[in-house]
């Protein structure tokens, strides 16, 4: 593989870790604003069962998170190889513009670990928070 052709991997890879970011922040909009659009209280049995399910998709989008991240500091270290054989100072300067992938790891941890305890707190304490319009009475009864 030409260090051209890893180059393009790696973009490739960074697009995919844009996009399952994307991913992670559409769902946390998704679930706590449609709680917020129901029209009525939410029973507990709803809220466990919608934060469950949120649970399954944190652990897939997660696990597939620190994937990419592995994969991209794995194809950094092979373009500084290959570079140090060819002699030319692409991979050094596209090591410079990649954050450091032992922090963004760290960061996937905590952004991952803040976005579950929120999630968890909108969903239990959504019908205390969303406002919910009083049910309209019958004139005359």
């Amino acid at each position: 593989m030409t260090l051209y052709e890893l180059l393009d991997v790696i973009a490739s890879q960074r697009e995919l870790v844009f996009n399952t970011w994307n991913m992670f922040v559409a769902v946390h909009i998704t679930i706590v604003g449609g709680l917020f659009l129901v029209q009525r209280d939410v029973s507990l049995k709803e809220r466990v069962a919608a934060y469950a399910l949120y649970i399954v998709f944190l652990y897939m989008n997660w696990n597939a998170q620190v994937v990419n991240y592995d994969y991209i500091g794995l194809l950094i270290s092979e373009a500084r190889a290959l570079e140090s054989l060819q002699g030319c100072g692409v991979a050094v300067c596209l090591a410079k513009q990649l954050p450091s992938f032992a922090n963004a790891k760290i960061l996937v941890h905590v952004a991952y670990g803040v976005g579950a305890l929120s999630t968890l707190l909108a969903v239990m304490l959504i019908n205390r928070i969303a406002h919910r319009p009083e049910p309209r009475t019958v004139l005359g009864s």
